[in-house]
């Protein structure tokens, strides 16, 4: 990610989901996204027919079902959070590299009694805050800019309302896979440490590594790994399906349950034929205090 700019990925993956509007993204994300991008267009964002053709034609050359895999990854997401939400399980939510998701926007507008937290590369969190002032920035949403690479999770809380003492659920979406194995480990680590309560969870995604060794959706052509490396994105981090307890165990976490694009599959597409990428699976573990 380049300092001055917001995320190359984050704003894909937001007008991706403009595109695909449907049953997958309803007119509260829709609205929410297309002012996230509009903030960091700076001018009205609608796409043209042309547009619409064109970046349909780079998804089938790049990663044949991408923008679908992000819109079912992100309903999962939601639906495991609000889960945890309406059972009373957590008092505050954080979202490490929320880019311009707009889950705790959404979310903090409905559980006004719960803390929401986003952490994010400066860049990024500046386009979506000046979209916040506009449309009205919720009081128990607080946004924090965080370079993950150089700053630890706690050390970002203090100082901000967070605590904790409370049950937290930490969201960590579509990020692991661009740190290192070093940077991984400090950020489970750093996750780990910022809480004292036995009741926190951490939810995130993970790239499942192919028994090839690669780090990439299984569709996923020569063009992606191109683009990825032009905006300096690239994958650096994946896990087998086999070795993902042992390395959450050693990690201090205990694994609850992972979901895999056959239950995505199975949850939100009712057995239609439609076209999903799969590499990228969803994680839910249990951090160990």
């Amino acid at each position: 990610m380049r300092d001055e700019k917001p995320s190359a990925t984050a704003l894909l993956i937001a007008k991706s989901q403009l595109l695909l509007r449907s049953e997958f993204v309803n007119d509260a994300r829709a609205d929410l996204y297309r002012a996230f991008v509009e903030a960091v267009e700076q001018k009205p964002w609608s796409p043209n027919l042309a547009y619409q053709y064109w970046h349909r034609f780079i998804e089938r050359i790049s990663i044949p079902g991408i923008y679908l895999h992000y819109a079912l990854r992100k309903l999962c997401i939601e639906q495991i959070t609000k889960e945890f939400l309406d059972a009373a399980q957590v008092e505050q939510l954080v979202v490490l590299a929320a880019g311009f998701d707009p889950l705790t926007v959404m979310l903090s507008q409905q559980y006004t009694s719960v803390a929401f937290f986003e952490l994010d590369h400066p860049a990024t969190q500046r386009a979506k805050r000046s979209a916040l002032i506009k449309l009205g920035h919720p009081s128990n949403l607080t946004l924090l800019p965080i370079d993950l690479t150089r700053q630890s999770v706690s050390e970002v809380l203090e100082g901000s309302p967070y605590s904790s003492n409370k049950p937290t659920l930490f969201i960590a979406e579509g990020i692991t896979m661009y740190l290192d194995d070093k940077e991984i480990d400090r950020f489970f680590r750093q996750i780990r440490a910022s809480t004292h309560n036995e009741k926190s969870h951490f939810l995130f995604t993970y790239m499942n590594r192919q028994p090839s060794g690669s780090i990439q959706f299984e569709s996923a052509t020569k063009l992606t790994e191109y683009w990825l490396w032009l905006k300096r994105e690239v994958f650096k981090w994946g896990i087998g399906g086999h070795e993902l307890a042992g390395f959450l165990s050693a990690a201090g976490y205990r694994l609850v349950h992972t979901h895999d694009a056959y239950f995505l599959i199975g949850q939100y597409l009712s057995g239609k034929k439609i076209t999903l990428a799969r590499g990228e699976n969803i994680c839910l573990a249990r951090i160990e205090c």
